[in-house]
């Protein structure tokens, strides 16, 4: 606020009493001389010098009980200080034109009473004449100030400034005070005016502008601040809705009650504008964020249908697999029952080769005793048979010699029959004899010859029987090396048998857990196939509420962005209106 305006404002509320209030009283001083029949035209001079001068020293003195307005820094100015100070002006001005009104007055009764002899009622009546004329010029100082304070104090008005400070000022007028107050000042000073100054053109026209004045500052003034009322309510209803003018308040007096009221709606309506325009931007901000979300929540949910189409069909295909997989796993239980069955006859039938591997063993064992027993048989028969060849052989050799000596006996019988023939007659007995030794010798050599022919096929036979018993023996000796093989055979066929069976019963366990686990199995499954079957029919149904429920985030995303258009159709409807600058930060954006 310019210090030119404030001093423009304090020299005002002074003008009527320095060119108007103690003009009127020298003039009243000077009419009630004359109306007392004095001789004043030097008096008069005097009074108007004295009255200009105590005028001027008047006006100056109020200048200087006024500076602490002029003097505050203005970085760093207390506004609450000031406003109050601004708004005490009026009363100051006031009480200062009263009382230096009526000091000036006294000091011209006084002074004129000094000069002349002047009756006691005259000075009364002198006296109350200057009290009314004070009273009046102090009551319109209040009223200018009152006019012309109130638009200075717009600028405070508008800084939100309430009544609660102006209950500091300790004295104040309310409207109904004022005009009771105007009309009696009114009617004393006419009265005044018409006691004394009847025929006094230039009075009754000073006096009728004084009245008028009063009148009209009283009016006026009123009037101006209910236009102030009015054209803040226009301004809102109809012009640029400016929330940051206030009304200013400068007495608490009903308009200014009024006032008050008015700005504290003006207060609200800013801070509920404040608080649609936070919260249709948090709307905006909120609908924008959800009409993502809702984006991204069809997206999601047709993925979601997507997902359990997928899992819908995954469920189907699993229902038949699942199906498809008991009917297996029946075949696969009948296969470990048949497995069972068959295991448990293999355990009877490894029990049984585990017994006739040892009835084998045994049997082997004893065949071994046999073999034995024929292998040192064949031993002795082969040393038999060769002994046998052996008396063979020597009896061929005598059988040999013998042949011998019969072709030998032969031969000499034949030499002895030709000697006995030579001989004659002495010689055939000799012949007869030597006949018969020579058929003797025939016959044993044939006899020999029979004899060896079978000596030689006993001892081909002997051959034949030592080359069979040598084979025999041999064969023995193999059938002894097999029987031993055969004995560790077996036992190594019932060290496997009774591995195989301790494998068979573990296998058989096996087989039976294998059959108790695929008989579970099969229920299993069973519930596997029955839940993918519930599963497939679920997701059929979820896939039909989600195509619902995409069809309500459509509806909603579009609820959403009407919803968002309306707010921004509001939030442009608040941007209009012209509020505080901590209302709304930044309307640009």
């Amino acid at each position: 606020m310019e210090k030119r305006r404030i001093l423009w404002y304090l020299v005002t509320i002074n003008l009527t009493s320095l060119f108007i209030a103690i003009p009127m009283i020298l003039f009243f001083t000077i009419s009630f001389l004359i109306f007392s029949g004095l001789e004043i035209v030097k008096l008069a001079s005097i009074v108007f010098s004295v009255g200009i001068t105590l005028s001027i020293i008047h006006f100056l003195s109020y200048l200087f009980l006024s500076r602490d307005v002029f003097t505050q820094d203005k970085e760093n100015v207390d506004i609450t200080k000031m406003w109050l100070s601004l708004i005490k002006r009026p009363y100051i001005s006031s009480y200062h034109i009263l009382l230096n009104l009526l000091f000036i007055g006294l000091i011209i009764v006084i002074f004129t009473t000094l000069q002349y002899t002047i009756s006691l009622p005259l000075i009364l009546s002198l006296i109350s004449t200057i009290i009314v004329v004070s009273l009046f010029f102090s009551f319109i100082s209040i009223l200018l100030g009152d006019l012309f304070l109130h638009p200075l104090m717009s600028e405070f008005a508008e800084r939100g400034f309430s009544l609660n400070n102006v209950k500091k000022i300790p004295f104040t007028f309310s409207i109904r005070q004022r005009f009771s107050l105007s009309f009696t000042l009114i009617f004393l000073f006419s009265l005044l005016v018409g006691i004394f100054l009847e025929k006094n053109i230039g009075a009754i026209i000073i006096t009728s502008i004084s009245i008028f004045s009063l009148g009209f500052l009283s009016i006026y003034g009123i009037i101006q601040r209910i236009n102030m009322m009015k054209n803040s309510a226009i301004d809102l209803a109809e012009g640029e809705a400016d929330l940051t003018k206030m009304l200013p308040v400068v007495v608490p007096d009903e308009i200014s009650q009024a006032s008050e009221a008015f700005n504290r709606f003006i207060k609200r309506l800013d801070g509920l504008i404040a608080s649609i325009y936070s919260t249709a931007d948090a709307i905006i901000k909120e609908t924008e964020a959800v009409a993502a979300s809702s984006e991204q929540l069809n997206a999601s949910i047709e993925e979601i249908s997507s997902a359990i189409s997928e899992v819908a069909r995954g469920a189907q295909e699993q229902s038949t697999k699942s199906n498809e997989i008991y009917k297996e796993i029946e075949k696969l239980s009948s296969i470990t029952s048949g497995i069972t069955s068959q295991m448990r006859m293999a355990v009877t039938s490894a029990r049984k080769a585990n017994n006739a591997a040892s009835t084998g063993m045994e049997v082997s064992l004893s065949t071994l005793d046999k073999m034995n027993e024929i292998y040192e048989g064949s031993k002795i028969s082969s040393a038999t048979s060769r002994k046998l060849e052996e008396d063979s052989i020597k009896t061929e050799e005598i059988l040999n010699l013998i042949s011998d000596i019969s072709e030998q006996t032969n031969i000499l019988a034949l030499n002895a029959a030709i000697e006995a023939a030579r001989v004659g007659e002495y010689g055939r007995g000799f012949a007869v004899v030597a006949e018969e030794i020579r058929k003797l010798a025939l016959e044993s050599a044939n006899s020999v010859e029979r004899v060896s022919q079978l000596i030689n096929s006993t001892r081909d036979g002997i051959k034949e029987v030592a080359k069979m018993i040598d084979e025999d023996a041999k064969k023995a000796g193999d059938g002894k090396i097999l029987v031993d093989k055969s004995e560790k055979d077996f036992e190594q066929i019932s060290k496997t048998v009774t591995l195989v069976t301790t494998l068979i019963n573990q296998v058989n366990e096996s087989t039976g857990e294998q059959n108790e686990g695929t008989k579970k199995l099969v229920s299993v499954v069973e519930k596997i196939a029955s839940i993918a079957s519930d599963t497939a029919a679920s997701s059929e149904e979820v896939s039909a509420s989600i195509e619902e429920q995409t069809a309500s985030t459509e509806e909603m995303s579009a609820s959403i962005h009407s919803l968002a258009q309306k707010v921004q159709v509001l939030l442009n409807s608040i941007l209009k209106f012209k509020v505080s600058k901590n209302t709304i930060p930044d309307k640009g954006n």
